[in-house]
């Protein structure tokens, strides 16, 4: 397995709800850090944000510096062929690390793992969180600086939507108007995860997807087994479904080039951090099927 480069981003001001910050130190506390040796030789680096306060006027340039600063950092790990592996914070990281794989790779595929679209644009936004708008960023539908981070735009086809329950109006609109690849919760209970999987692999391969970069929101999975998240959702995924999409994709015909684990909230984790347990064996179990 390439080395990797774990990126700890302590960033909360795009979802505008503080704890989310101390989840790379609470995660590396917990083992991280001998986790990810077992697999690969490790480099560490923070990237850490203004400790501003977001508002109406200036969000959007804040998030946007930040995830240009990220984009950089992401671009360098890539050019030395380490695999970046960027634990937030909040998933307005995405719009930086997947921007630097983008421009990395022509044909670069997406796996957006999260209860929600995060596909928003600023006008459309029911609550103005730049978490919620990443993807529609790295698509170049806002109209703010956020669409200045990714100067080689993801193309539609190649973003796959695993896990969503959660959407709003205007993004339903979206995945009707571009026929988007939503894999939605209720879809992988009825069909199961091994198709869901099958369907992606076909898709890969008719796009000519080589590269993959993958971002998992921790509010993928039912808040029975995750709670310690901001914007929890009922009817998640299971451990069993989780387990079963990470042995698919490392049988993807394609090189996973970068990682994002991100949304998990110290400061909403019971006395026994068994949330926080939670998401180190699912970096386990991802970086065993890898390697």
């Amino acid at each position: 397995m390439r080395p990797i480069h774990y990126i700890a981003v302590p960033l909360w001001q795009g979802a505008e709800k503080r704890g989310v910050e101390m989840a790379p130190q609470a995660l590396m506390e917990g083992g991280l850090d001998a986790i990810m040796q077992r697999y690969a030789a490790v480099t560490y680096q923070e990237v850490a944000p203004t400790p501003d306060e977001p508002d109406k006027d200036t969000k959007y340039t804040l998030i946007a510096r930040f995830c240009q600063t990220l984009k950089q950092v992401v671009a360098q790990s890539l050019r030395e062929g380490v695999m970046p592996f960027c634990v937030g914070g909040d998933h307005a990281l995405g719009l930086g690390s997947v921007a630097a794989a983008a421009e990395q790779y022509d044909d670069l595929g997406l796996i957006w793992f999260d209860a929600h679209g995060d596909m928003n644009t600023e006008s459309g936004s029911k609550t103005g969180h730049i978490h919620g708008m990443p993807v529609a960023a790295l698509m170049g539908l806002c109209s703010s600086e956020l669409n200045e981070v990714a100067t080689r735009r993801m193309k539609p086809d190649h973003i796959f939507w695993i896990g969503t329950r959660s959407l709003d109006p205007g993004e339903q609109a979206l995945i009707d108007k571009l026929h988007l690849h939503v894999y939605t919760a209720e879809y992988v209970r009825q069909k199961g995860m091994d198709h869901v999987m099958a369907e992606v692999r076909q898709e890969i391969q008719r796009l000519g997807i080589t590269h993959l970069h993958c971002s998992f929101d921790v509010d993928a999975m039912d808040p029975t087994i995750v709670p310690a998240t901001g914007v929890a959702e009922s009817n998640g995924l299971t451990q069993h479904e989780y387990a079963t999409f990470v042995h698919a994709l490392a049988q993807l015909p394609l090189q996973l080039t970068s990682i994002d684990l991100v949304e998990y909230n110290p400061l909403l984790d019971d006395a026994n951090k068994n949330s926080r347990a939670m998401c180190l064996q699912a970096v386990e179990l991802l970086l065993r099927e890898i390697s």
